[in-house]
């Protein structure tokens, strides 16, 4: 095994069981971490956090387990808290993005309509007639809007999640130095695969990989195909 490291920082609510295929092939070739980032599991918040809350976690993360310099590899919301973290100045190796969050997307007219909708259905649904409708009504409109992850979401997940949609980190990826290997289903239908795109024009040093029929859990679905660009690339 090699000296390298490789520090995980999974998606919002994200099953950790789904990475062992993955991570299982990566410790052939490197040592991986795989941490629960707080906010999930029983790292519970006690109070709303942002990008800046998460990024000082990650380096005392790093202090703590004694890692300098590691392959970050960031998941959906992994993947923005490493890009935020990196463009704040802290040190890395190497940058690995997958179906990465953090580009703040215009908002559309079906989702405006359906945020509309999803604040006023309190009141549409108060009847006692309409009432048992109310939950199930809610679902629907936050899929269709694409906010699954805020209904789903409790405490102080709630605000920290709109904390961290809010933060739009394109005029930071100028700042992100390191080597970075970004990997994306062009059917994602969470983080476009327009964000891709933005992402290796704005990192320079960087190297993009779309997979024509892959989602978002592309690397969930092709475990073998996405380790095998990751060892890669570390070796580079």
């Amino acid at each position: 095994m090699s000296g390298q490291t490789i520090v995980i920082l999974h998606g919002w609510q994200s099953k950790l069981s789904r990475w062992q295929p993955l991570i299982k092939i990566l410790k052939k070739k490197f040592n991986v971490y795989l941490p629960h980032l707080p906010g999930f599991y029983k790292n519970k918040l006690k109070a709303p956090w942002d990008l800046k809350d998460y990024a000082l976690w990650l380096n005392k993360y790093l202090l703590r387990k004694r890692i300098k310099n590691p392959i970050l590899l960031g998941h959906s919301n992994g993947g923005r808290i490493a890009l935020y973290f990196l463009a704040q100045g802290y040190q890395a190796e190497k940058l690995v993005l997958i179906a990465s969050a953090g580009i703040k997307s215009k908002k559309n007219f079906k989702k405006i309509f359906f945020q509309f909708l999803a604040r006023t259905g309190k009141k549409i649904f108060f009847t006692p007639l309409l009432n048992f409708l109310k939950k199930p009504s809610r679902w629907f409109f936050y899929t269709l809007i694409g906010e699954k992850d805020y209904y789903r979401a409790a405490g102080f997940l709630r605000p920290t999640l709109v904390n961290l949609i809010a933060k739009d980190l394109t005029p930071h990826l100028k700042k992100i130095k390191v080597p970075t290997l970004i990997l994306w289903g062009r059917k994602d239908r969470l983080t476009p695969v327009n964000d891709a795109y933005l992402l290796a024009s704005k990192i320079k040093n960087s190297k993009l990989i779309i997979y024509n029929n892959e989602g978002h859990d592309l690397l969930f679905k092709l475990p073998e195909e996405i380790a095998s660009k990751i060892i890669t690339f570390g070796k580079c």
